[in-house]
């Protein structure tokens, strides 16, 4: 092997534009080749296969769909009429439902005199014996006093078109018994179901919930439906004059957010791929420094940074050819492979400084780094490829 390595040393040398010609040539191949490289962010990706129980769980997902859903949020101003901005939560919705990849939208509990009108005379009777008492105080003459007080301070407030309707349908506001009801069985969702729509108790936020049909591990759909919905919110939010003419005061345009585990895993991978690119960019940066300061000298960082670009660069665009993507799990090797990259680095150029300072020319100490520490490097290349292999098993 020793003679090998050396003639392998005279040959590029003696074609030194040969090689580097070559190497500018796969390095420009690599970086095109990285643009197929793809971080997998998926935790199923991470579960291992052929286990029933994953495989019946990726099914499930497959078939179903999962969970996730994908939210808008609508910040309403403090003190604002709620009308523009319901009307902007009705073209929202009707947009989101134009979309393709959406099975359902759901952002309000739909005709709200018809659901009072339909269900609440029957509701009454499926009161406990705490809400039976309840009734009665409210029903008693200091309760109808009461009553009245709040009949007219919403007859008086900004919301008085919107509840009208509903005060003289339920004048007595039996209607608080019925709704509470609702709320006990809608789950952690806590709005204000008199007005109709996903308002939080405060009216200061509206919500908008959309059922899609990937689930939110699809990296790639997750991005064209958050482009796509930002497209849309763009679309309705330059109608907002229109939406807000018939307002009695100036209204301001609504500010928007997305949310749910779609935005969620978008933001984790790009947190990931970030993370990636920082690992390596530090890693190699520090690596150079403590050869800079082992050395003494700026000549040697060139000599050390020119292989561990080369290699990384060919280690990942080889990653991008075979397997296309890499799992977020092995994102952080690229400061790995710089760490056991630099160790042949060090071995060799230290080998060659010692010849140098035994008197040897270049092409000798060039030839005598190749014929005895090459050896070693490529004894230790093989072990550590063979040590990454192991995982395998």
């Amino acid at each position: 092997m020793t003679r090998w390595l050396e003639a392998l040393a005279i040959w590029a040398g003696r074609r030194a534009r040969i090689v580097f010609a070559v190497a500018l040539l796969v390095g420009i191949g690599s970086v095109l080749a990285l643009t197929r490289l793809e971080i997998e962010t998926d935790v199923l990706a991470l579960l291992p296969e052929g286990d029933p129980v994953v495989e019946d769980f990726r099914e499930l997902v497959d078939r179903f769909g999962s969970l996730d859903l994908f939210l808008v949020g609508i910040r309403v101003p403090e003190g604002a009429e709620l009308e523009p901005y319901q009307d902007f939560a009705d073209r929202l919705a009707a947009g989101l439902r134009g979309m393709e990849t959406i099975e359902y939208v759901d952002y309000r509990l739909g005709a709200t005199e018809e659901l009072f009108r339909d269900l609440m005379p029957s509701s009454l009777l499926f009161l406990d014996e705490e809400e039976r008492r309840r009734l009665e105080e409210r029903l008693s003459s200091q309760g109808l006093q009461e009553r009245a007080k709040i009949l007219r301070r919403l007859a008086t407030s900004p919301q008085s078109l919107m509840v009208k309707p509903l005060i003289r349908l339920d004048p007595l506001g039996l209607s608080d018994f019925f709704l509470e009801r609702v709320r006990q069985t809608g789950g952690a969702l806590s709005v204000d179901l008199s007005s109709g729509y996903y308002l939080s108790r405060d009216h200061r936020l509206m919500l908008v919930l959309a059922k899609p049909e990937r689930p939110a591990q699809d990296i790639d759909y997750a991005d064209r439906l958050v482009e796509k919905t930002d497209r849309l919110l763009t679309s309705v939010k330059s109608d907002w004059e229109e939406i807000a003419a018939e307002t009695t005061e100036a209204a301001t345009p609504p500010e928007t957010f997305l949310g749910g585990g779609y935005v969620t895993a978008l933001d984790d991978a790009s947190l990931i791929t970030r993370d990636v690119v920082w690992n390596a960019v530090t890693s190699l940066g520090v690596v150079l420094l403590l050869f800079l300061w082992a050395f003494r000298r700026f000549g040697p960082v060139f000599f050390a940074l020119l292989p561990l670009v080369a290699g990384v660069l060919f280690t990942f665009s080889f990653t991008a050819l075979t397997l296309g993507k890499v799992s977020s799990a092995t994102g952080g090797t690229g400061a790995l492979l710089i760490g056991l990259a630099i160790d042949f680095v060090i071995v060799s150029y230290g080998r060659y400084v010692e010849e140098r300072r035994r008197g040897s020319s270049v092409g000798r100490s060039i030839r005598r780094m190749s014929g005895s520490s090459g050896r070693a490097v490529v004894v230790g290349a093989v072990t550590s490829a063979a040590t990454f292999y192991a995982f395998l098993v």
